[in-house]
């Protein structure tokens, strides 16, 4: 499903672990940022690319979709090989973000779409708020943070 070693869209990129792994290896992380037509096109993450390989292992993919893991083996160039399984998601239940990754993921959502001010005041009334996302308090809560702002 991850397989693309040769992306041309970034829908594609989306899905191509050789993308992925060579935009983490250049950026630091892969966000939307590594989406956006100038990085999709960056020369150092092309060329990391075919680097990367991807083979299925069947007691792996035997636990999809209930599971999504990975095995990652990285060879270095002097030969020593390093070895990792990773049995879940980061942000899976079982491996939870922390609050300081979802207020970053959260900000880098919404930039753009909301004002700096009233996305903080949002975010600051979901943490404190025991409703749950997307019910009407809350989105009554946003409605009257965007009409004061306006």
């Amino acid at each position: 499903m991850c397989n693309r070693p040769t992306p041309s869209t970034a829908q594609e990129t989306r899905f191509s672990i050789q993308y992925c792994v060579a935009a983490f290896l250049v950026l630091g992380k892969v966000r939307l940022q590594a989406f956006e037509p100038p990085v999709l096109e960056d020369a150092r993450i092309r060329a990391l690319m075919p680097k990367v390989s991807v083979a299925e292992r069947a007691d792996i993919a035997a636990r999809y979709p209930r599971q999504r893991m990975a095995n990652i083996i990285v060879t270095t160039v002097d030969g020593n090989t390093y070895q990792h399984l990773q049995e879940t998601r980061k942000g899976d239940p079982e491996d939870p973000m922390s609050d300081a990754e979802l207020f970053e993921k959260y900000q880098e959502l919404v930039s753009g779409m909301l004002s700096p001010t009233t996305a903080q005041s949002f975010q600051e009334i979901v943490m404190a708020s025991n409703e749950l996302p997307g019910s009407a308090p809350l989105l009554d809560s946003l409605g009257a943070l965007k009409s004061n702002r306006q």
